[in-house]
């Protein structure tokens, strides 16, 4: 069984967090506002194939910029 070290927040923790609360708050809109916000879950789904298929995350970009500049400050 495979258990990610939680000991510190990594770039990888984060985007798994930011992707399950973005799929779970679009779901709830599609359900409580319109069903079109459905499409905010697939377009996360298609970014996370893109993801493991290249390499390339633009989230995880912009989390490792905000987290450089959090370790900057300290």
């Amino acid at each position: 069984m495979y258990r990610m070290d939680v000991s510190k927040w990594s770039v990888d923790r984060m985007m798994f967090v930011l992707g399950g609360f973005l799929v779970v708050v679009c779901v709830m809109l599609s359900v409580l506002i319109h069903p079109y916000f459905i499409f905010g879950s697939l377009f996360i789904g298609i970014m996370f194939i893109i993801f493991a298929l290249t390499g390339y995350c633009p989230g995880a970009i912009i989390v490792a910029k905000i987290m450089k500049k959090d370790n900057a400050h300290n």
